[in-house]
């Protein structure tokens, strides 16, 4: 540790980091807990649902479309070409690193729109890219449905329809709520059979939205107003 923070601080060391190494090590692991319980942990669940959903989104296009059209779609900066893996950087640093044996890791982000690797063929071969969905971030959540919404159809299919304003799978949704596919699809076809959702097929998927009578009804619910009935 001591090698590392001198390459880091060159120069002279802060205050904080010099001293007992023990002591310094307990200084920067209270320092680094603190932060994350300030600026992550609060949100922490709404990121992990973001990251879920994105992940549960390459496997479907792999599924789909084949390996090229998935790192195709991490980044502009990313291809697979004749089985080599391309990644365009920012930097003039250039090398080819092999990942027989161990794999290539895809790590999702919301602190970057590109895509990095590491910088030098010794590193673990890792490619971090921008993850979908970085909009949804601060969506409300499905249990802040409207109470009369929930009160209606129960604050899990409210949640379902405040969310299918755009299309989404049962396995995104799942991911993204942190609950079984199972259970997410027994009630999206009850939502369905309601004439709430509509459905389409999109590859190996289906993607199922809000029908126009399911916006009525969450719109209606948001507003106060008469909660328009099926006629079905």
């Amino acid at each position: 540790m001591a090698d590392d923070l001198r390459a880091v601080h060159p120069g002279h060391l802060p205050a904080p980091l010099r001293g007992d190494p023990g002591t310094v090590r307990a200084r920067i692991t209270a320092a680094l807990r603190a932060y994350w319980n300030t600026c992550f942990e609060p949100w922490w669940p709404r990121v992990r649902a973001v990251l879920q959903a994105d992940v549960v989104h390459r496997g479907q296009v792999m599924s789909a479309y084949g390996m090229a059209s998935m790192f195709a779609d991490l980044s502009e900066r990313v291809r697979l070409v004749d089985g080599v893996v391309r990644v365009r950087l920012g930097t003039n640093a250039r090398f080819r690193r092999a990942t027989t044996g161990e794999g290539l890791t895809l790590v999702p982000t919301l602190f970057s729109r590109g895509a990095t690797t590491p910088i030098s063929p010794d590193e673990p071969p890792v490619i971090m890219y921008g993850a979908r969905g970085v909009g949804t971030l601060w969506q409300a959540e499905p249990g802040w449905s409207p109470k009369a919404l929930a009160g209606l159809v129960g604050a899990a299919r409210a949640g379902l329809l405040t969310v299918l304003a755009t299309p989404a799978s049962s396995t995104e949704l799942a991911g993204r709520l942190g609950v079984t596919t199972s259970a997410v699809n027994q009630h999206l076809r009850a939502l369905r059979e309601a004439g709430l959702l509509t459905s389409a097929r999109h590859g190996r998927s289906v993607l199922y939205l809000r029908s126009e009578l399911g916006d009525a009804l969450v719109t209606g619910a948001s507003s106060g107003g008469e909660v328009p009935r099926s006629s079905r």
